[in-house]
């Protein structure tokens, strides 16, 4: 139905938020279109009317005889087009908020071209009712996040009506005060005005305004510091003229027992509840590494049903999944649970990208582009059934297309993933190229399974987005969303080229140093230091990662994301930033280069190659050996998986490749000064990872039944603590560790054999645990290994396993 010479008709009492509904939609038809539609109090040719049901006539109501009648935030729509070109289309909504979104849906599914508007019949007896009464996003204004620290009230308005018009009926801010720094140079406003600002914005949507507030005090033994925290809230709930619920984490960020943690919100609450005494309170149980009792201490506090309590929020970092939450929870909360799914994050996170390629871990970090449609939809319905929906997590707009993905599937989860990309892109986008786009940001999501030099899909989406580019409008080419994908694509195949190149590079390197005997140490070093330092003077694709600058360049001007620390002011490399470790080699350059330092302080030249050579042979066992490094593609297949991804996409009962890449460089920066490098063979940083307690077990098959072994082992986390010389007994990992039946170990040493690991390091010794192996282990040449961590709640990490025969 052709729309663009319609009437909106305007009834002649109006709520503020109906009034915003209909301007929200002709504001955004012509944003999009050109095409002014006239807002009128009476009804043209073709007019388009906008309703609720307890103040509508009986005239309109007789228009959907017949239609489900939707519930609370639902919606009708009716379309009549009539043959003399005379028209109607009516939205009816339950309530004010289902009227928003009923024309939410009408300019979702509206062709729009420049000059011309149409809606499609197809929505004629449409009748919804959101699926979850909760849909909604966090946006945090602070320096730790990517993207919202520099915006003003303007683009958060924008952003909030986007959210609406997908479903979302909840927002999400933070206090001024929380685990990030107080003030970031980027802030154009300041924090507690904008707090403010922003809920008024919210409330305007006809939305509900939440609070994440964490308890961060230094030390809530001293009542002075409990004094300052309780006056700080009062300050912030004084101030904040619309706070609709309030989500407190107890120990994501925050130390507290769950005793001392509930007693000192119960009095924050109370403060709470003298400006907003409506104001609802969850509480999430998340914690990074609790001692153990904290999750039974949680449950005995929960379990006395305190009448301040709402409900609870299933959160990242939570030991439980969600169906053990349900079950261990007071019947009171059950019908209360919060969803506060991490969104945002590609690795070290709640949800981390299945089998994620290491190159892709150093080039796109902890938070670059991450649409995931199809992965966000199937955890979504995993778990949403067992909450009244979600309010996810966010650090900036990296992730704009998850939130979309998970409102659309809060509103109704029967609802394909192509469905709402194609509608993503036709509103955001460009409705003459929706189905393309939307064809892009379901493909893309698969550039990252599994290892990136097998993924023909990455040069395949290259060639043809290219050639797509090359069609597109000005306008298309200038919009943000458009923008993030575009450099998302292009990132995936420089990733891919650059990785290819420095592999090959390093290849080319170690073949040199072969040659020490015969061309001799001091040449064939300088050699391979040229080679390897090709990856930074000659680099790969460059062409495209030029063009990858400009984007980034672009978008910072446009919404405000921060690429790279230096030039757009971002935080860190793993906040956002992660165009700053562009020139960081994908290979073990830095590794060979401090070898090559130590290797050249040696005074005899026969000595020097034989440290060459080893340096070649580091992978290598010989003969009747093993070497596994289970974070790898190879080495994971020596691991017993308990779950598939789909059965615990959080990994909470199953092993999974995980990256410390994040945790070791900025660990070196912080203490010696190293940043963008990796002295340390690669490896260490990819491991096999286990949550909670969950066993660990790998088997190695074809042992010699006669021979001896010993196995040495290098465990990452355990590493990085002895590092920075945390070598107390508080500090070793309880886990019985067995070959068969034979307990081998109860902990993890903190320092391996004794031995101080920085001057391991120094000295060119590789620090590794060591174990005896018993020949009962391994009597049918077959060795099952397992590491039970227990009465702690440590990860445990594992990043290279060596069986070796004993001399």
């Amino acid at each position: 139905m052709e729309i663009t010479s319609a009437v909106v008709y305007k009834p002649q009492l109006q709520t503020a938020l109906e009034k915003k509904t209909a301007d929200v939609f002709c504001k955004n038809l012509k944003k999009r279109s050109g095409v002014s539609l006239l807002q009128s109090k009476t009804s043209g040719k073709i007019s388009i009317e906008f309703y609720k049901e307890d103040s509508c006539s009986e005239e309109i109501k007789a228009l959907f005889d017949g239609i489900t009648v939707p519930g609370k935030e639902g919606f009708r729509i009716r379309v009549s087009d009539n043959p003399d070109g005379s028209g109607r289309i009516v939205v009816l909504g339950k309530d004010e908020r289902g009227e928003f979104y009923g024309m939410a849906r009408l300019l979702r599914k509206a062709i729009v071209k420049k000059g011309s508007i149409e809606i499609p019949d197809e929505l004629d007896s449409l009748s919804m009712t959101p699926q979850y009464p909760l849909r909604g996003h966090q946006l945090g204004y602070r320096d730790k996040n990517n993207t919202y620290g520099a915006w003003s009230k303007k683009e958060f308005e924008a952003y909030i009506e986007d959210l609406a018009l997908f479903g979302a009926n909840a927002i999400e801010l933070l206090p001024p005060k929380t685990d990030d720094r107080l003030y970031s140079a980027l802030f154009p406003e300041d924090p507690m005005e904008l707090m403010c600002e922003v809920s008024k914005i919210i409330h305007s949507y006809g939305m509900d305004v939440w609070l994440w507030y964490p308890n961060v005090g230094r030390d809530y033994h001293d009542f002075g510091c409990i004094d300052r925290e309780m006056e700080e809230r009062r300050r912030v709930f004084s101030a904040i003229p619309y706070l609709d619920a309030m989500l407190v984490p107890l120990g994501d960020p925050g130390s507290l027992w769950p005793t001392d943690a509930m007693r000192l919100t119960e009095h924050f609450v109370e403060i709470l509840h003298e400006y907003h005494p409506e104001a609802g309170v969850w509480v999430a149980p998340q914690h990074f590494q609790p001692e153990p009792g904290w999750y039974d201490t949680f449950y005995e506090e929960i379990a006395k049903e305190p009448d301040w309590i709402t409900g609870v929020c299933f959160a990242p970092w939570e030991q439980d999944s969600i169906e053990e939450l349900y079950e261990k929870l007071p019947e009171k909360y059950r019908e209360n649970i919060r969803n506060y799914p991490d969104i945002s994050h590609n690795s070290n996170c709640q949800f981390p990208v299945e089998n994620w390629d290491m190159a892709f871990a150093l080039t796109s970090g902890r938070e670059g582009y991450n649409a995931r449609p199809e992965k966000m939809k199937a955890i979504h319905n995993m778990l949403e059934p067992y909450t009244i929906g979600s309010i996810t997590y966010s650090e900036g707009i990296h992730d704009d297309v998850n939130k979309i993905l998970w409102a659309d599937q809060d509103f109704d989860s029967s609802v394909a993933a192509e469905e709402t990309m194609a509608d993503y892109a036709n509103l955001f986008i460009d409705s003459e190229t929706s189905e393309q786009v939307a064809e892009f940001l379901m493909d893309v999501e698969h550039n990252w399974d599994g290892p990136v030099l097998e993924n023909d899909g990455i040069d395949a989406l290259y060639e043809s987005f290219t050639a797509f580019d090359k069609t597109v409008s000005k306008q298309v080419k200038n919009n943000y969303r458009y923008q993030m994908l575009k450099l998302r694509i292009l990132t995936d195949y420089w990733t891919k080229q650059k990785y290819a190149k420095d592999q090959e590079l390093e290849q080319q390197a170690r073949a040199v140093l072969d040659l020490a005997d015969i061309t001799g140490s001091e040449a064939v070093i300088r050699e391979a230091r040229t080679i390897l330092n090709l990856s930074r003077d000659v680099p790969a694709a460059e062409d495209v990662l030029f063009e990858m600058l400009k984007l980034a360049d672009s978008l910072r001007n446009l919404c405000g994301i921060q690429l790279t620390e230096n030039h757009h002011g971002g935080q860190c490399w793993i906040r956002g930033a992660y165009l700053q470790t562009r020139s960081m080699p994908l290979n073990d350059y830095q590794y060979l280069m401090q070898s090559f330092k130590r290797i050249e302080k040696m005074q005899n030249e026969k000595n020097r190659c034989a440290a060459l050579h080893q340096l070649n042979l580091r992978q290598d066992p010989g003969d009747g050996n093993q070497f596994c490094a289970p974070g790898t593609y190879e080495g994971f297949s020596h691991v017993s998986v308990w779950h598939s991804w789909e059965e615990d996409p959080g990994y909470l009962k199953t092993p999974f490749i995980d990256h410390s890449v994040y945790t070791m460089v900025g660990l070196l920066h912080e203490i010696d000064g190293w940043y963008h490098e990796f002295p340390m063979p690669l490896t260490w940083a990819l491991n096999v990872t286990v949550q909670y307690g969950t066993p660990l077990e790998m088997t190695f098959t074809g042992l010699d039944p006669e021979a001896s072994y010993g196995m040495k082992v290098f465990y990452p986390n355990s590493f990085f603590r002895a590092f920075v010389g945390q070598t107390a007994l508080k500090d070793e990992t309880l886990v019985n560790i067995r070959a068969g039946k034979v307990l081998l170990a109860d902990r993890i040493a903190q320092n391996p054999n004794g031995k101080s690991v920085r001057r391991e390091i120094e000295a060119g010794r590789e620090p590794f645990w060591e174990y005896d192996l018993p020949k009962e282990s391994y009597q049918d040449g077959t060795l099952k290994v397992r590491w039970e961590v227990y009465d702690t709640l440590k990860a445990l990490a594992v990043s290279e396993v060596w069986i070796m025969k004993k001399e």
